[in-house]
């Protein structure tokens, strides 16, 4: 096992404590978020989710982002595909699986038991993807399509290479190299127990993860957008593409509500360490509101994805809340419905520049904002705030808590008229709306013994040092006690 891994299973129980407190230091002292996350693409089946630093087991949502500290368990006749850029993965039936760390530039999963059928699209330099196991830690150095499955009654992993490379690491400083079509068996947690599992074969979870890359690949979303974009996958079901003359391509949804605008149908989150994030109803509603703009064309709304990018960054919502003249209170108040305070917000449009309600750095700005495409209209600060319809208010007691598709409330036009952008509403106290994520209770829970964290070694100075790298070739290590590794059947 690699020590990256190994430090965070230890640490895992003080995390849990901490990761809170932990997010909000690390926000007010200008600490950037990451620019990825995750999102489960596909859920079939019963599979709960619990966030970081929480012990509730709920439903999984599938616009909600996961990142690090959060667990997945799929439960049985279940499977589900966890899209992290345009890296795809696909779980099991009976998989319980952590996410130690996601950031932009390492991808850290924990894998206690079940499968996990892994395509990396592609490698940056200085990136990694690291996936621990009761038995061993699998570091994937190249492009490709890999499998692991763990099963906990038998103390085995099983780590198979469809195309591209691995590196595998014990806890005695063992490290093997597992390439193209081999794959092997391990027990123990030194790589010394080793057993070639036969002929390679794919199936049918691979056969599934295999088809699904090609509808991906040979999407027309594709030909649009970036595939490291989370939720490309779904624009062609339930849209079309459109040439705009003013911003090039752009995906128009099919959608049957008359007063449909873009963050109208759905409800914020407090998700750190982001802070005010927007979960999107529809089955669609992810790649939409956290990467590019909206403009209203036609006589509806359209989503403008902006410059195709290698590596579009995370943005839990890009939008523009606005203040008004309310004179108690917080600035970022607005009047709705008969006076009462309320919480007013826009999507943001080609040219308008997001601003995170946290400190951050020049660079994480301009990353995100990476995709604003420059405006014709330099004079209109933000494109869509006069734009009828664009506005969405629901009343400071719904904010965070009711959907606002069931509290949205019409802002007066002498409040629109008088209404400047501001801030995003500030931290939610520990009672306050928003504060804690009220989920729907988990249809399955996972079996107490895919939650126990097998134990570490006591020193991490046990195991090989990052930029050491003794490899020895599975063929070297292996074949003078098992033969000739096996390969793909032909």
């Amino acid at each position: 096992m690699t020590p990256h891994l190994l430090l965070r299973i230890a640490m895992r129980a003080a995390a849990v404590l901490l990761v809170g407190a932990c997010a909000l230091a690390l926000a007010q002292e200008g600490a950037d978020p990451p620019g990825r996350v995750g999102r489960m693409t596909l859920a079939e089946g019963a599979i709960s989710f619990a966030a970081a630093g929480s012990s509730d087991w709920a439903n999984i949502q599938p616009n909600r982002p996961l990142t690090r500290g959060d667990r997945l368990w799929l439960d049985r006749a279940s499977r589900g595909e966890l899209h992290v850029g345009g890296t795809a993965l696909r779980l099991g039936a009976l998989t319980n699986l952590e996410i130690l760390a996601l950031d932009d530039q390492s991808t850290e999963l924990n894998l206690t038991q079940g499968t996990l059928n892994i395509r990396v699209r592609d490698i940056v330099p200085g990136e990694r993807y690291e996936i621990g196991t009761p038995n061993l830690a699998v570091a994937i150095t190249q492009p490709g399509e890999y499998r692991i499955d763990v099963d906990p009654a038998r103390d085995t992993t099983h780590v198979s290479v469809f195309s591209g490379l691995s590196t595998l690491y014990g806890e005695n400083r063992e490290t093997l190299s597992l390439a193209s079509e081999q794959n092997l068996v391990f027990s123990g947690r030194n790589l010394a127990q080793a057993t070639p599992a036969g002929p390679i074969r794919r199936d049918g979870l691979d056969q599934w993860a295999q088809e699904r890359d090609r509808q991906a690949d040979q999407s027309t979303a594709a030909r649009y957008v970036s595939q490291e974009v989370i939720g490309y996958q779904q624009l062609d079901t339930y849209g079309e593409w459109r040439n705009d003359p003013a911003w090039g391509p752009v995906w128009v949804p099919r959608v049957s509500v008359a007063d449909w605008a873009p963050y109208r149908y759905g409800h914020w989150r407090w998700i750190a360490p982001w802070g005010w994030t927007w979960i999107d109803d529809a089955p669609w509603g992810f790649a939409p509101f956290h990467y590019g703009r909206w403009t209203y064309a036609g006589a509806r709304w359209a989503w403008v994805p902006g410059p195709r990018l290698a590596r579009p960054s995370y943005a839990p919502a890009l939008v523009a809340f606005v203040g008004g003249n309310v004179n108690s209170g917080p600035n970022w108040r607005i009047a709705v419905g008969a006076g009462q305070p309320g919480v007013a917000w826009f999507p943001l449009g080609p040219g308008d520049m997001w601003r995170p309600g946290f400190r951050a750095s020049r660079g994480y700005i301009s990353n995100v904002n990476r995709t604003m495409i420059a405006s014709p209209s330099p004079a209109r600060r933000y494109a869509n705030q006069q734009q009828p319809g664009a506005m969405t208010a629901v009343s400071v007691d719904d904010f965070g808590r009711t959907r606002p598709s069931q509290g949205y409330q019409r802002v007066p036009d002498a409040e629109l008229a008088g209404a400047r952008v501001v801030e995003p509403p500030p931290v939610p106290g520990r009672n306050a709306p928003g504060a804690r994520e009220r989920l729907v209770p988990a249809r399955a829970l996972p079996p107490i013994n895919a939650l126990k964290q097998p134990a570490p070694a006591a020193r991490a100075q046990r195991f090989v040092p990052r930029g050491d790298s003794p490899h020895q070739d599975l063929d070297e290590n292996l074949q003078g006690r098992h033969g000739q590794g096996h390969r793909r059947e032909r």
